[in-house]
């Protein structure tokens, strides 16, 4: 996760995932649960919520919505993101990304409930990582 050389950095929420989002009638999001900022790159909030809030049937249909919105909503306050740049932030975040699911390994897998967690958020971040690319950025 170290941050390139010359690339921007940002603030990310570290945690953003719809549990810890509300929204208004105004369609404003307000975020809490602040206890994981720390300093990334701009698609690491993004490929958080797309490979671990989100259903990968809902990630499927909703991805190419989600993209444009949040990239419009990055110009529209004047920031400009490179798509391409987006992608491989995105991509490269996904990769660790997997490192959730297997740290959820240590809760108690004889809750019914949390095997369910595990197996969701495992299917989730795997499935993110093939379908978008990501092993393309691990050396061989």
């Amino acid at each position: 996760m170290t941050i390139p050389d010359g690339h921007a950095v940002t603030i990310a929420h570290g945690d953003y995932r719809l549990d810890n989002l509300f929204f208004d009638e105004a369609r404003t999001v307000t975020a809490l649960d602040w206890q994981l900022t720390t300093k990334s790159v701009g698609g690491y909030d993004f490929a958080y919520f797309v490979s671990q809030s989100i259903s990968a049937a809902d990630r499927r249909q909703y991805l190419n919505d989600l993209v444009q919105t949040y990239l419009a909503t990055l110009a529209d306050a004047g920031i400009t993101y490179p798509e391409d740049q987006f992608w491989l932030d995105v991509r490269r975040t996904l990769l660790f990304c997997l490192a959730y699911p297997v740290q959820a390994m240590a809760l108690d897998l004889t809750d019914p409930r949390a095997a369910e967690l595990v197996r969701e958020m495992a299917h989730r971040a795997s499935s993110a990582i093939t379908e978008m690319g990501a092993l393309e950025l691990v050396p061989r």
